[in-house]
């Protein structure tokens, strides 16, 4: 699984280590060691395919991240397909 801990300073009930299931996409809070640490905006863009790990880790959004880690997350949250974002107004 990929494990993190989130820090979360809007919601503190989100902080916390948990493990996201390769397999089926189930997360579950965990003890122990974590792969890295990070913010919900990160998460998302991680999870949503905005941009890599490995481009995270080296925009220094991660926390303590190494090679190995960084490969596994790389690889079970790759896409085909770049996302795309039309341009818009907020």
């Amino acid at each position: 699984g990929l494990r993190f801990r989130l820090h979360d300073g809007f919601c503190a009930w989100n902080d916390g280590a948990w493990e996201v299931a390769t397999e089926t996409g189930e997360v579950r809070r965990v003890e122990g060691a974590v792969d890295f640490a990070l913010g919900p905006d990160t998460l998302a863009s991680l999870v949503f395919g905005r941009f890599s790990a490995s481009e995270a880790a080296a925009a220094g959004l991660l926390e303590g991240a190494g090679a190995e880690a960084l490969a596994r997350w790389d690889a079970a949250l790759r896409l085909d397909h770049a996302p795309h974002e039309a341009e818009h107004t907020w």
